[in-house]
């Protein structure tokens, strides 16, 4: 009895790794996948990004997080954050990213506070003498 146990247990468990189907959905290949990633290496990855950002510049990023928005008046223009709820340490990140042409014609802006997850080229504009860093995004899917 012992052995067919040991035997049932053993197959069990290899059967458990095999593939389980559903989400065989083609991911576009990325230089950084920050959605496969422990909070900690997100952390991480997110500090490297905001305190080295020319170190990325040109990388294609893909990460989720919370859409939010806001209005800034000096430059008349609806700013889009990606916020990354890092519950490692005091803060969270945010990143601003900006949609493609085609995707703000075919599927908009996701609500304000949407969980969203982006795939996009980390790039730079230069305003009124200030570099703001960004991703321009070409996939967009909105989680919840």
């Amino acid at each position: 009895m012992k052995k067919f146990l040991v035997i049932f247990i053993a197959v069990a468990l290899l059967a458990g790794c095999g593939s389980q189907g559903g989400d065989t959905e083609e991911r576009t290949p990325v230089d950084i996948d920050m959605t496969q990633m422990s909070v900690t290496m997100v952390s991480a990855q997110a500090a490297q990004l905001e305190f080295n950002p020319t170190a990325h510049l040109g990388q294609v990023v893909r990460i989720r997080g919370s859409h939010y928005t806001f209005y800034w008046e000096m430059f008349q223009a609806n700013i889009h954050y990606i916020v990354l709820d890092l519950t490692v340490g005091c803060c969270g990140a945010a990143f601003e990213f900006i949609l493609s042409d085609e995707l703000i014609e075919t599927v908009g802006y996701p609500p304000h506070g949407a969980i969203i997850e982006i795939v996009g080229t980390y790039k730079y504009y230069e305003v009124a003498n200030e570099t703001f860093h960004f991703f321009a995004v070409t996939e967009i899917t909105v989680k919840e």
